[in-house]
C-alpha cells in the first residue's frame, strides 16, 4: 500500500542502517554535564570502560539529567555511529574508526598493567562464531 501524500508514517522504532536511519554527529552536546551523568552509569557496570548506550530521552535536558532509557549496550567492538553522518567525508570517518580503535587499544594496555591478560587469538575466535551463531 501506498502512504497518503503529506501523511508521516513511522517504519521502524529503533536507528537500523539497513532501515533508513539517519545517524547525526551529536558530539557537540558533549559536556560536563553529559559527562557526568554516564559516569555515574558506566561507573555502575563492573569491567566496563568503553562502549556506545544506544538510547531514548524525550529531551536534551533529559539526556543531561540522566532522565533515558537505555536501549542497548554495545561494548568495544561497536561502530561509533556518529561516522554515518551525511556531513562526515570517507576520510573522516576513517580518521574517526582509528581514534576509536587507539582508545581500545590504550584501555587494553592500561588493563594489561593492572594484571587483565589480553584474550588470546583462539579465545577471540571462538567468542566471534559464538556471536554470530546468535545473530543469525
Amino acid at each position: 500500500w501506498v502512504i497518503p501524500a503529506g501523511k508521516k508514517m513511522e517504519l521502524v522504532s529503533i536507528g537500523n542502517h539497513a532501515l533508513g536511519t539517519k545517524f547525526l554527529n551529536g558530539n557537540h552536546l558533549i559536556n560536563d554535564r553529559l559527562n557526568d551523568t554516564f559516569n555515574v552509569i558506566s561507573n555502575s557496570i563492573p569491567g566496563f570502560y568503553f562502549g556506545r548506550f544506544d538510547l531514548r530521552c524525550a529531551t536534551l535536558n533529559d539526556l543531561y539529567e540522566g532522565t533515558i532509557q537505555v536501549m542497548e549496550l554495545n561494548g568495544c567492538g561497536a561502530v561509533p555511529t556518529h561516522i554515518y553522518d551525511p556531513d562526515f567525508s570517507f576520510w573522516r570517518g576513517m580518521w574517526e574508526l582509528i581514534v576509536h580503535w587507539r582508545n581500545i587499544f590504550e584501555i587494553a594496555r592500561a588493563n594489561k598493567k593492572l594484571g587483565v591478560d589480553y584474550i588470546s587469538f583462539k579465545e577471540a575466535w571462538g567468542l566471534y562464531w559464538k556471536f554470530k551463531a546468535v545473530t543469525k
